[in-house]
């Protein structure tokens, strides 16, 4: 098992994983290939990507991809996505991907981690890891 920094090679096998994660319970995605694959592309070519995938017998199997910024109160990390294999689920994965970028993140002086999820029992597990709810932030969509 490592946790290992992700080149722009791994996006292909990264977007498979992703769709085996987000097209099944609890969220029924409709992912394609290739929609997956610009998504993680996306994500990878944003100014100050971090990710870092999963491996074990040199298959990844999770990852986290996200981007770091500056704010006034300091540097901060966006958590975009993190998916692990619908076969290894269940098994602290998900759990050693935040240790791990929460780790190489503070190498780059970031202070805090941030992200959104849905309202479903994945709430559970980032509270598990310490993230917290906070009152002043607020996600709101329109369809148009």
């Amino acid at each position: 098992m490592e946790i290992l920094k992700i080149n722009e090679s791994d996006i292909k096998e990264c977007a498979k994983i992703f769709i085996e994660a987000f097209n099944e319970e609890p969220w029924n995605d409709k992912w394609t290939i290739e929609n997956a694959y610009r998504r993680l592309q996306d994500i990878y070519k944003s100014p100050n990507f971090v990710g870092i995938k999963y491996v074990e017998n040199n298959k990844i199997y999770g990852a986290l991809f996200g981007n770091c910024e500056e704010w006034f109160k300091g540097r901060h990390f966006n958590i975009k996505e993190v998916f692990v294999s619908k076969k290894i689920q269940g098994k602290s994965i998900g759990s050693k991907l935040i240790e791990g970028i929460q780790n190489e993140v503070k190498n780059l002086g970031v202070d805090f981690m941030f992200l959104s999820t849905q309202s479903n029992n994945l709430k559970k597990f980032y509270l598990k890891h310490n993230f917290e709810e906070t009152n002043s932030l607020c996600i709101m969509s329109k369809k148009i």
